[in-house]
């Protein structure tokens, strides 16, 4: 998990994910905003958002597709 700054100074949170995850159809990364331009919120805001998508990611099986997974990814960081 990677923090970056995009041009527009708004924070992102980063994800690469495993080989095993990529070769069931999955992207290398995927990216999430964390709707700030302050560094000091980011950092908070990423640690609630990487636990989220932990507990997402250790759930996932080989039934599971990625067009499926992205709107549990948005309701479990919504209300974070």
């Amino acid at each position: 998990m990677y923090l970056f700054r995009a041009t527009n100074c708004t924070y992102y949170t980063r994800i690469c994910l495993s080989k095993s995850l990529r070769d069931l159809g999955y992207p290398f990364d995927f990216k999430v905003s964390l709707l700030t331009k302050v560094r000091s919120v980011t950092v908070t805001r990423n640690f609630s958002i990487a636990q989220a998508n932990k507990i997402l990611l250790d759930s996932v099986t080989i039934e599971t597709d990625f067009e499926d997974f992205k709107p549990l990814i948005d309701r479990a960081i919504d209300p974070l």
